[in-house]
């Protein structure tokens, strides 16, 4: 990976820089000649880029900085700067660890939990409702009669169905429920804080309540009916 390449090289760079005390030579040597920029009392070094310095490195000194004194500037400079790229590098490949993450556990159409975070947290649910004494259940969803509407208004409104159908549930859930979309018209409820198995049944009932009014998509007014199971 690219987090791998920029670690080899700060590697290499501390290799470098531990080295230095043995001198420098050849090119490199003139590179370090060439790099720093000393004054009495003060030395500034370019980090190197990629294509282009991303800065200075500025040191201070009471005396004059001797030629062995500005290659190990440069070395030590090499080695911030490549460090920094590494740095930069962790944190670019984290970020993209951190959005497919995301997009695994979030439906993108209804922002509701996806199929993978169900299966992440149902163990995590039926253990805590065990500890606490409370009775787990999986309620399961579906838009009855979908495909009518998909085959007449086009999937631009079954989509905006859906949407809407995935809003109401999200809003209907109690705090620490956990509603996802299964995929096409199929959602479910996932809960761990029952008193008794008879209380999913009415769980059930007060969410195909919430569920049961009319939904518009492009101009038309649909009596959406939803089916359950536990």
């Amino acid at each position: 990976t690219l987090a791998q390449i920029q670690l080899n090289r700060l590697q290499a760079a501390v290799s470098l820089y531990k080295a230095l005390g043995g001198g420098w030579s050849g090119a490199d040597a003139s590179a370090a000649e060439s790099a720093g920029h000393g004054h009495e009392g003060g030395l500034s070094v370019p980090l190197p880029g990629v294509t282009e310095p991303i800065g200075m490195l500025t040191l201070g000194h009471r005396g004059v900085f001797a030629r062995p004194d500005r290659r190990l500037a440069f070395a030590f400079a090499l080695l911030v700067s490549t460090a920094l790229a590494a740095l930069r590098t962790l944190d670019a490949e984290r970020k993209v660890v951190e959005d497919t993450y995301q997009r695994a556990m979030v439906d993108r159409l209804t922002s509701l939990g996806s199929r993978t975070l169900l299966i992440e947290r149902g163990d995590q649910s039926l253990t805590s409702a065990k500890a606490k004494g409370r009775t787990a259940a999986l309620l399961l969803f579906d838009v009855d009669d979908f495909k009518r509407i998909n085959d007449t208004l086009g999937h631009h409104a079954g989509d905006r169905v859906l949407a809407e159908f995935g809003a109401r549930l999200r809003r209907a859930v109690r705090d620490g429920d956990l509603a996802v979309r299964l995929g096409g018209d199929e959602f479910a409820v996932l809960t761990g804080q029952l008193k008794s198995p008879e209380d999913a049944e009415l769980l059930a009932t007060r969410l195909l309540r919430e569920l049961a009014p009319s939904i518009t998509a492009d101009d038309v007014e649909l009596a959406v009916r939803s089916s359950v199971g536990i």
